[in-house]
């Protein structure tokens, strides 16, 4: 899937990440997102340009995005979620939930 904000992805306390992450929107600092998948969520600490030894390879996007966890969203949460994007196991996973 394509999208118009790709970043390489650093989870909690990662020094080099293989994980790529997009959104249709930029991310910015303090916002949170959620995996449609899991209901597990994401806080954005940082974001920059990335250095040497964040990415596994250079193909990886070069903007890098520092997450740390968030609470898990509960099951009515995450089904009201899911229906109003109208998600399936093969679309996007991820949707940002707040803007700061």
């Amino acid at each position: 899937m394509h999208y118009a904000y790709n970043y390489t992805w650093k989870h909690n306390f990662t020094i080099s990440s293989a994980r790529e992450l997009g959104f249709d929107q930029p991310l910015k600092e303090k916002m949170a997102f959620a995996s449609l998948k899991t209901g597990a969520t994401y806080r954005v600490v940082s974001i920059g340009k990335a250095k040497e030894n964040d990415r596994d390879n250079d193909q990886m996007p070069e903007d890098v995005v520092q997450t740390f966890s968030g609470r898990q969203l509960t099951e009515e949460t995450l089904s009201a979620l899911r229906e109003q994007c109208k998600w399936e196991e093969n679309h996007r996973e991820f949707l940002i939930l707040t803007s700061e």
